[in-house]
């Protein structure tokens, strides 16, 4: 399982009108910027927000299967 230790994949690409975007990846979630290439500030902002969210819906998701929580939160389980 991913932590915030984790790599966030980067991949530069263009707008179909010619401007820089990147795609940035992380534990199953995708995200895109436009124009500026996010430095590791951002990417570190972004991880642990992903997380976040993940540990919030998992301690909220008391009612719910666990098996059905760990496919929503993309575990192997």
């Amino acid at each position: 399982m991913e932590n915030i230790q984790t790599p966030a994949n980067v991949e530069h690409s263009k707008s179909t009108d010619g401007t820089d975007c990147y795609t940035v990846k992380f534990s199953g979630t995708v995200t895109q910027v436009d124009h500026v290439r996010p430095n590791d500030e951002l990417l570190h902002l972004f991880k642990k927000g992903i997380l976040a969210e993940r540990e919030r819906i998992w301690d909220e998701g008391e009612e719910i299967e666990e098996k059905i929580l760990r496919r929503l939160l993309r575990q192997d389980g």
